[in-house]
């Protein structure tokens, strides 16, 4: 592959990481929407959503460090990313033909969430300063925070807690 090849695949690849998260966000997004009636619930899926964008946001930045030549190469495959957003738009248009209820939901997300931070976790981009490569650490760690707030919702769903069960009147 040509150097030029490389770094329009490069490029493509943190333009896919950006479509899954923002794909992931508007997910969480709908969760609120059908469960607006339980509001920890439609809370939980906001600020989840929330946390997404903020994701697109660092890999638009990621993009812009490229060009400052500060992310020295992106080690995601761009195979793989694109099998992943393949996998968030397909969960996405699932869950809006059969809507799922908030137990399956709450999976949903988890096994998305689990599946995203091993992505994230193979390491998307080199970084020449490391202080960048801090940044992009940090959305690791929210990734695996997603997880443990997710499940610690579906335990709770599950256990029937009150504060899962309460409809708004």
């Amino acid at each position: 592959m040509s150097n030029i090849d490389n770094k329009a695949d490069n490029e493509r690849i943190l333009e896919i990481c950006i479509e899954i998260e923002q794909c992931s966000a508007d997910l969480y997004r709908y969760f609120a929407r059908i469960f607006a009636d339980f509001p920890g619930m439609a809370k939980l899926w906001e600020k989840t959503a929330q946390e997404e964008d903020n994701h697109a946001n660092q890999f638009i930045l990621a993009i812009k460090l490229r060009k400052l030549k500060v992310i020295d190469d992106v080690t995601a495959d761009i195979i793989n990313a694109g099998s992943f957003l393949t996998l968030v738009k397909s969960i996405s248009e699932g869950v809006k033909i059969i809507k799922p209820g908030r137990i399956d939901a709450l999976a949903t997300a988890l096994d998305l969430e689990e599946k995203l931070a091993a992505f994230h976790a193979d390491g998307v981009a080199h970084f020449v300063d490391e202080k960048y490569k801090k940044l992009f650490t940090a959305m690791m760690q929210a990734d695996r925070n997603h997880i443990e707030t997710l499940q610690k919702a579906y335990q709770k769903l599950t256990a029937g807690s009150a504060d899962w069960q309460e409809r708004n009147r």
